[in-house]
């Protein structure tokens, strides 16, 4: 299957490969966000950080104001990658969270940023998942637009 990994894992999802894990990653943004995705036929889930401090302190300030959790439906061994052509059938620049963020930013017209991950589900671990917070240099800084905000 072609396309960007988070189009991937959704097709490997469809497939019915099993899932093996999920990772949940902040969504950062200036903009308020009211509601959530549960329901959807798919790997994804978008959960309201209910983050009501958005505007207190002024315009440019970015908050997680979603989490995304994904659960990861590729398989654990990937294809070998012929480096000896150019191909930019798949590529993104990032990884799914990144791609599933600049999908949110076009459809809501909003500014939107994954951060790293903060929250891994393994199999045969936990089932309340556990913290992690290793990306932090993944928090991303939105600067302040031309119209100031």
């Amino acid at each position: 299957m072609e396309g960007p990994l988070s189009y991937r894992n959704w097709g490997e999802y469809l497939a019915g490969r099993p899932e093996t894990g999920i990772v949940e990653y902040p969504l950062f943004s200036d903009a308020r966000v009211g509601g959530e995705i549960t329901d959807l036929d798919g790997p994804y889930e978008l959960l309201n950080a209910l983050n009501f401090s958005t505007h207190s302190r002024g315009p440019a300030v970015q908050y997680p104001v979603l989490i995304l959790r994904g659960a990861n439906h590729m398989p654990s061994h990937w294809p070998r990658t012929d480096w000896t052509k150019t191909s930019a059938n798949s590529y993104h620049g990032g990884g799914a969270e990144d791609e599933i963020a600049a999908l949110l930013s076009l459809a809501l017209g909003v500014r939107m940023m994954a951060g790293g991950p903060t929250r891994v589900f393994d199999p045969g671990m936990d089932s309340r998942g556990r913290p992690q917070y290793l990306y932090t240099n993944r928090d991303p800084i939105l600067p302040r637009g031309r119209s100031g905000n």
